[in-house]
């Protein structure tokens, strides 16, 4: 699995095309291994501090995994998309913005095509204890975290496949007290 996360941050984003020129050289580099490709990682977060801001609108980055799939043309690689960054939106805390996962989250898949150029939903699964997420304060049903964001993800992706099969995948997961109890079968939340 590869994710493409971007080049350094202060150069601008290659183009769809260009990202998927290269992922076809690296699977042929690779004697053709490679099989899962993520696009980005948490596009919702901007440092402030970065040149680029390419996809803090869900719309742009929606259109660059859509062309990106397009330019592609490889049915034997997987995409999959980015794993948002869990919780509510915010402006300049610390050295960053954040726009709110669950509008994120309703403008991709109501983007057209998005949901057929992927072949793997990205998850990042979070409690709120993750120190990532504003100190703690973020209240669940607010960010978008663990179980009710995954349970989220699945009901708007189930109502707007039109007929794609998407699967979800696990690209990052903090394993906190309360995932230990869900996991160990103590909580049934």
């Amino acid at each position: 699995i590869v994710r493409l996360t971007g080049p350094n941050w202060e150069r601008s984003t290659p183009t769809a095309q260009e990202m998927a020129a290269w992922v076809k050289s690296l699977k042929t580099e690779s004697g053709g291994l490679l099989e899962y490709v993520q696009v980005w990682n948490e596009p919702n977060i901007v440092y402030l501090d970065a040149v680029n801001r390419d996809f803090v609108d869900p719309k742009t980055y929606a259109k660059y995994v859509v062309d990106f799939n397009t330019a592609l043309g490889d049915d034997k690689i997987n995409v999959i998309s980015a794993g948002l960054s869990p919780g509510d939106g915010f402006t300049n805390q610390g050295n960053k913005d954040r726009i709110d996962f669950y509008t994120y989250v309703d403008e991709l898949i109501a983007y057209p095509g998005f949901l057929k150029a992927i072949d793997f939903w990205g998850r990042h699964v979070y409690d709120t204890n993750a120190p990532n997420n504003n100190e703690g304060k973020c209240d669940v049903d607010v960010c978008g975290e663990g179980i009710v964001g995954y349970k989220y993800d699945l009901k708007k992706i189930k109502a707007n496949a039109d007929g794609a099969k998407i699967k979800i995948i696990i690209s990052e997961f903090s394993y906190r007290e309360i995932y230990r109890k869900y996991l160990d079968g103590k909580d049934t939340q």
